[in-house]
This record gives structure tokens, sequence and C-alpha cells, in this order.
């Protein structure tokens, strides 16, 4: 899929797709309108997914919904049909990191 079908599929009513979103103030929300959207507005039709997890069990079980996932999230039937890209990552921490919290920065790095 292209940027530009990629927005189409997110701004129009669309009888094929349900499409799924998260609120406005929500990181990967913010991340997809800018990369993606480029200014224009998601349908107002569009579902809410309130977590990555709640969008995956969505996708997954809806027939025909599309949606945001991070990659990490994908799980059963998902595919990816459109990649926004690769986003940094910034972790701030009191202290150096350690053990398990060391090892997700690193994979959040990858």
């Amino acid at each position: 899929m292209t940027l530009t079908e990629a927005q189409e599929l997110f701004a129009r009513v669309n009888d094929s797709a349900k499409v799924w979103v998260y609120a406005s103030d929500v990181d990967v929300q913010i991340v997809f309108d800018q990369l993606v959207m480029k200014g224009r507005s998601v349908t107002s039709f569009a579902g809410l997914a309130t977590s990555p997890q709640q969008m995956s069990d969505l996708i997954n079980v809806e027939k025909d919904a599309v949606g945001i996932l991070p990659k990490h999230w994908m799980a059963g039937n998902v595919r990816e049909i459109f990649s926004a890209g690769t986003v940094p990552v910034l972790a701030i921490t009191k202290e150096e990191p350690q053990g398990v919290v060391k090892e997700l920065i690193a994979c959040l790095q990858k």
C-alpha cells in the first residue's frame, strides 16, 4: 500500500474496511498523524481502541478491520499493509539502566 492509499483508507468512510485508531493524545496516534496523515483528518467513523492489545484483538477478530499497531504488537492473523517508518525512542532514567530495563531499552533501539 502506498502512502496516498493509506491516507485515503484512514480519511474516508470505507464500506470495505472498518478503521480503528487511538485517542488523539496517544503517542502512536500522534506519530501516525504526523508521518502518515500529514494534516489530513482520520474519518469520524473510525472506532477508538484504548490500547495496543485491544487494537490487536480488534484487528484479529473483526473481518476487514484496519488499524495502527506497533510491530511488536502484531499477533495472530494481523499483517502489515503499510509501514509508517521507524521512530526513535527517548528513554530517561534516574540512574544507569540495569537488568530487564537495560534489555528493554536495547530492544527499543533496534
